[in-house]
């Protein structure tokens, strides 16, 4: 799943997309897979296009640090 939202603090969701790879967010994105999982994994920094973006695994959407 990939979460797309409207700044870099990543409060505000704008859209939920539902991929069920990696290699298809990446084909969004026009980033190379590798360059996903390392952001998603944590290690590196997300640049570009996925300061905005955040992915999970599929499932719930509600913001981090949110329980109900």
């Amino acid at each position: 799943m990939m979460l797309l939202h409207t700044d870099e603090t990543k409060s505000v969701i704008l859209a939920v997309f539902r991929y069920d790879t990696i290699r298809e967010i990446a084909g969004v994105l026009s980033l190379k897979p590798s360059q996903i999982s390392n952001c998603y994994h944590g290690l590196v920094l997300p640049k570009g296009a996925l300061k905005y973006v955040e992915i999970r695994k599929n499932g719930r959407c509600e913001p981090r640090g949110r329980k109900h």
